[in-house]
């Protein structure tokens, strides 16, 4: 395999990888570490979450001793693995790479190979003989294996590729470098939210093992079977285990917002968790989980310290918080604030009463009505303690959310560089403080995949840019449509006429500084220096020729 390293126009020494078609962007790392003299890329897994048959992998990578880090997700162990070694190489200058220092080891010169048909052109023109088009193409298909020969070229399609990277794409690369969080920090809140997820488990463990009805039916079981054999004794753990998997509280936690996305900032310090219980989540649940998370975060068992951040017994502070159905965790490491907030949730809150039916409108046949009879009878009231409602059901749509963006933004190229980009955008510009963080993810994802060709992060940025000039988020717009709700619902329908001219003004004044090479003043850089090329100066071999001066009547004059 063959590493191309893709340079800039006029741009200096800086330089880019690019990975070629069918490669993989791991096996790329490598070969650059070794071809570069330095030690090979770091990859671990950070987490294994969701359900078995949805798993989610979480991976970290590890380049040059720690200078470039990244990290990302993927539905299978090598699809993580892959999608972060992508994500690295995008952030990698080869310009500040180290050169490994040639072998003193003498090498024969390899004699050069040919170009598709150099040699069968060669040996024609020996024999003064011309080369047919036909036997062109076959030379070239050994050298562009599975490309259709048409006419007189040697294939009628080159495989898609990611342009070369231009200035305006290093100055987006070094601006999602600054924002990434720093390794250290990443690895608090990482690990923070692990113990956090451990300790639910142990008190999901402590109320599935307390419930004395489960017990004392266990007991009823093994007493009724114990003299019909050893093979009815496992017949009867194995119903005692599932009653006890059927009486949990607790279901299950998953991790939801930017630490499911892999959205997380330089300077985030609060990550969101969501329990899904079995029944309707009350208040007397709520204080009841928080007291026994207490009690597990009090002492945290020596298999979960391991690693270089470890959190101590006592230093979490359970919170309870009831009008957001939640539970708010505080971490105080030196002088930072690390929060973690755990809602509670269901499933069954989704469940809709069937639309009443016009007279006009009634059912075909009896049956039908039996069916909405029966769904109208299965449908639990709410209880008088539970916990606010919009709360629980805008957890359960942010695993909807998390679950889209892992199967529809991830595999996009440079759209989770674009999305970072523009969140840390809505935090510093006030035209674009109005947007949700759920809506610039839809907006980047939406306009990035309407391609058909790989982007580059600066042609990416700039495409988002004039989507949004144009008027799609307009008072006239069409808007965007959330893909993972039932209804029609628009994101930004929130905006009003004012808030959305301020954006398409800014994006339009965000077009004219791209165009006029000025993309560092957006991204809030300083202005960069480059170097001239070698040969460039005056005279020289890279120089533009000297324009010649005409001689006027007064020019003459004066001589």
């Amino acid at each position: 395999m063959k590493m191309i390293e893709e340079g800039s126009e006029s741009s200096g020494p800086s330089t880019k990888l690019g990975i070629p078609a069918g490669c993989n962007p791991s096996d790329v790392l490598y070969k650059l570490a070794h071809s570069r003299g330095i030690k090979p890329p770091v990859f671990e897994m950070i987490s294994e979450q969701g359900p078995p048959h949805a798993r989610t992998y979480t991976w970290s990578c590890s380049f040059w001793d720690g200078k470039y880090q990244t990290m990302a997700a993927g539905r299978s162990k090598k699809e993580a693995k892959n999608a972060v070694a992508k994500a690295l190489l995008d952030q990698i200058d080869t310009s500040v790479l180290p050169t490994k220092t040639p072998s003193n080891k003498h090498r024969p010169e390899k004699k050069r190979k040919g170009a598709p048909g150099e040699e069968l052109a060669a040996a024609a023109a020996k024999k003064g003989g011309k080369q047919t088009i036909s036997q062109l193409n076959k030379a070239a298909a050994g050298f562009f294996p599975g490309m259709a020969p048409m006419g007189g070229r040697f294939g009628n399609r080159f495989p898609l590729m990611r342009p070369r990277n231009t200035r305006d794409d290093h100055q987006v690369i070094t601006k999602h470098r600054n924002i990434y969080p720093s390794q250290e920090e990443l690895g608090t809140i990482l690990k923070l939210a692990e113990t956090v997820e451990r300790a639910l488990k142990r008190v999901s463990d402590k109320f599935a093992n307390s419930d004395v009805k489960v017990k004392e039916e266990g007991v009823k079981v093994k007493e009724e079977k114990m003299d019909e054999g050893t093979d009815n004794n496992a017949d009867a753990d194995k119903n005692g285990e599932a009653a006890k998997h059927e009486n949990r509280d607790i279901l299950g936690v998953a991790r939801t917002g930017d630490l499911a996305k892999g959205l997380l900032l330089t300077g985030d310090r609060s990550v969101e968790l969501v329990v899904m219980c079995k029944n309707k989540p009350t208040l007397p649940l709520l204080t009841k989980m928080g007291e026994a998370l207490k009690e597990q975060v009090k002492t945290i068992p020596e298999s979960e310290k391991k690693g270089k951040v470890v959190i101590n017994d006592g230093e979490l502070e359970v919170l309870p918080k009831p009008r957001d159905a939640a539970l708010l965790i505080k971490y105080k490491k030196e002088n930072d604030l690390f929060l973690v907030t755990v809602t509670l949730t269901c499933t069954k809150l989704r469940q809709n009463l069937p639309k009443e039916e016009n007279g006009d409108a009634a059912p075909e046949d009896e049956a039908k009505k039996d069916d909405v009879e029966n769904k109208k009878e299965n449908i639990e009231p709410d209880p008088h303690d539970m916990l606010p409602k919009e709360k629980c059901l805008n957890a359960l749509a942010e695993l909807r959310r998390a679950k889209w963006f892992s199967t529809m933004a991830v595999p996009l190229e440079s759209c989770v560089e674009s999305i970072r980009i523009y969140r840390e955008i809505c935090r510093r510009i006030e035209a674009w403080k109005p947007l949700t963080p759920w809506a610039v993810e839809l907006l980047v994802e939406r306009t990035v995949s309407t391609t058909e060709m790989p982007l580059s992060p600066s042609m990416a940025f700039s495409r988002v840019l004039e989507a949004v000039s144009c008027g799609v988020l307009g008072p006239d717009g069409p808007g965007l449509k959330d893909p993972c709700e039932r209804e029609d619902i628009d994101v930004v329908s929130d905006l009003d006429n004012q808030q959305r001219e301020d954006l398409m003004a800014s994006a339009q004044d965000f077009i004219r500084k791209v165009h006029f090479r000025k993309i560092y003043e957006i991204l809030d850089l300083p202005k960069p220096e480059y170097k001239k090329k070698k040969g460039a100066k005056e005279g020289g071999e890279g120089a533009e020729p000297a324009v010649k001066k005409i001689k006027t009547e007064d020019d003459v004059k004066m001589e």
